[in-house]
C-alpha cells in the first residue's frame, strides 16, 4: 500500500477504473481494496485479476534480460502517474527478490532455526544444571560425613552438566556453520540502475507515434490518388 492506500487503490484512481465499473451492470458500485485485507470477496479477485493485473502483465510491464550471459534482469513499469509507476516498481522488486532469496535459503535456513531452537533449549537446562550443581556443592559441605547420598547426588548432578556442557558446545558448532554456509548460499541482489523521479514521460513518443502515422496515411492516400488519376 502507499500510505494507508494500497497499490490496487492507486491504480483505480489513476485509471479512473470505479467510473466505469459503477456503469457496468455486472458491478455496478465503486469497488476498494484494502491493504492487508483478510476476507476473499470473489467479485474484488475477478476485478484485480481480470482488469488490474491482466492489463499491467499484457501492456505496462516489461521484464527483459538485455544479455544472457550475465545475471542483469531489467524491469520496466509504465502507467500514466510516474509516483504508481515508482512505487509498484520499487514493490515489485522488493517482492521478487525477497522470494528469491527465500526460495534458494529456505532449507538452511530452516536448519539453522532448528538449531537455534536446540541450542536455546539446551541453554536454558544447562543454566539449570548449574544453578542445582552449585547447589548440591553447597549441601556436600554442610553434610555430615556418615552420610554418602548427598555426595552421590553431587556427583551425578555434576556428571550430568558435563554431559549437557559437552552436547551444547556440539549444537552450537554446528550452528555456527549452518549460519556460515547460509551466509555463503544466500544470492546477492544488487540494484545497478533505480528509478528516479522525474521518469521518463512516454506521451511525447506516443503523440510521435500518432503524427507518424497519420503523416503515412496521408502518404498513402496521396499515391492512391495519383495511381487512380493515371
Amino acid at each position: 500500500s502507499t500510505g494507508k492506500r494500497s497499490l490496487a487503490d492507486e491504480y483505480v484512481s489513476v485509471y479512473k477504473l470505479n467510473q466505469k465499473w459503477e456503469k457496468n451492470s455486472k458491478v455496478g458500485k465503486t469497488i476498494s481494496f484494502a491493504p492487508n485485507a483478510t476476507l476473499r470477496d470473489r467479485l474484488k479477485d475477478s476485478l484485480l485479476q481480470q482488469v488490474i493485473i491482466k492489463k499491467i502483465l499484457e501492456k505496462e510491464l516489461v521484464i527483459a534480460k538485455p544479455d544472457k550471459k550475465l545475471g542483469f534482469f531489467e524491469l520496466a513499469v509504465s502507467t500514466r502517474s510516474e509516483m504508481l509507476s515508482l512505487v509498484f516498481c520499487e514493490r515489485l522488486l522488493k517482492v521478487a527478490t525477497d522470494f528469491y532469496i527465500e526460495a534458494k535459503t529456505r532449507r538452511l535456513t530452516a536448519n539453522v532455526q532448528r538449531l537455534q531452537r536446540k541450542a536455546d533449549s539446551l541453554l536454558f537446562a544447562l543454566n539449570r544444571k548449574t544453578y542445582s550443581a552449585a547447589d548440591a556443592s553447597r549441601q556436600l559441605l554442610d553434610v555430615n560425613p556418615v552420610y554418602a547420598v548427598p555426595e552421590v547426588s553431587a556427583e551425578i548432578t555434576s556428571r550430568d552438566k558435563v554431559m549437557q556442557a559437552t552436547i551444547y558446545a556440539e549444537i552450537v558448532k554446528n550452528l555456527e556453520i549452518s549460519k556460515t554456509s547460509l551466509i555463503q548460499e544466500t544470492p546477492t541482489v544488487q540494484i545497478v540502475d533505480a528509478p528516479v523521479l522525474p521518469l521518463k514521460d512516454d506521451k511525447t513518443d506516443w503523440w510521435l507515434g500518432m503524427l507518424a502515422g497519420a503523416a503515412l496515411l496521408v502518404l498513402i492516400v496521396g499515391v492512391g490518388i495519383v495511381a487512380f488519376r493515371k
